[in-house]
């Protein structure tokens, strides 16, 4: 599924995994992010769908923050399973005939690569490895899973996830996208001749005073850290407003910023690119990059982080 950002692409392939466990409970559908922030933004999400599909509690996630009884737990009763490549690589498939993690290769009927364009380079090298051996052990369970996925950002998506996981991909999108899209505005912003420090800490305390819902963009885990010292310093009454992101956070400081942003309490977030991929923030209409983005591809990411809603205009500078 290879269309823009915010215009339907989860619930495109949510709507196959419910169907494949309605049809039969025991089995299993594996949706793997890139990011954690992604796969527990999407958690919430595919609860609410299968709740209301009168599914019950079958939807869980399962990474590096989930451990002990609570694994043992979502192993035991996930039927749609959130998950990474790292775990995949290091423990799924390396313990794949101990009982608890054979349940998943004996019944699993769906693979959901979501951000797909995510595994490029080198990652990407390492990626289709990992995907051929999860192919490979699914079979020696028996299974013969589907692949489904999904990129806003993909050049060419079905030749991409053809190298990717070595099976054929039909694109759904692409040049034919006819997602509905809200309306975004571009502003590009020139800085001054004569260098000025407070500069980036002054556009975010402008959109603080002015009441919108934003996301700032910076490079480096420094430069975010940098910016929120310094708009403490210097805008320190509006300062409560705002918190940093990046990765490195502990889990439960992640997901407390995550849900502040939801629920109305922040107004604003400085992130790096953790939060540039599909994370859905309710109400975001502003994006501000502080210095142009790595690629064109991380370009349409961040801006797609804000005017998400139809009626709502999304404001990119």
């Amino acid at each position: 599924i290879a269309t823009a950002t915010a215009s339907g692409k989860s619930l495109a392939f949510a709507i196959p995994a419910l169907q494949k466990v309605l049809e039969d409970p025991s089995a299993r559908c594996l949706f793997l992010y890139p990011t954690k922030a992604l796969a527990s933004d999407q958690l919430k999400t595919l609860k609410t769908w299968a709740d209301d599909a009168g599914m019950g509690d079958v939807v869980r996630r399962i990474d590096g923050d989930v451990q002990g009884d609570a694994r043992d737990d979502a192993l035991r009763n996930g039927r749609i399973i959130l998950t990474n490549a790292d775990l995949v690589h290091q423990t799924m498939l390396r313990r794949n005939n101990d009982t608890q993690w054979s349940r998943i290769f004996d019944h699993l009927a769906l693979v959901v690569l979501d951000e797909s364009h995510v595994y490029r380079g080198a990652f990407g090298s390492n990626m289709a490895y990992v995907l051929r051996r999860l192919r490979q052990v699914a079979r020696n369970h028996g299974t013969t899973p589907q692949f489904l996925a999904a990129s806003a950002t993909s050049l060419d998506p079905a030749e991409h996830l053809q190298n990717l996981t070595g099976l054929p991909f039909v694109c759904v999108g692409g040049d034919s996208d006819g997602s509905a899209q809200a309306e975004r505005r571009f502003v590009m912003a020139v800085p001054p001749a004569e260098p000025d420090p407070d500069l980036n800490t002054n556009v975010i305390a402008t959109l603080l005073e002015a009441g919108h819902r934003f996301i700032a963009f910076a490079h480096t885990r420094k430069a975010t850290e940098l910016l929120m010292a310094e708009l403490n310093e210097r805008h320190s009454e509006l300062a409560a407003g705002v918190l940093p992101y990046r990765a490195g956070y502990e889990a439960a400081d992640r997901q407390d910023i995550e849900h502040a942003l939801n629920d109305g309490s922040l107004q604003g977030v400085i992130s790096t690119s953790a939060l540039e991929l599909g994370v859905d923030i309710a109400n975001m209409d502003t994006c501000v990059m502080f210095g142009l983005p790595p690629s064109t591809m991380a370009f349409w990411q961040r801006a797609g982080r804000v005017g998400r809603e139809a009626g709502r205009t999304g404001t990119c500078s």
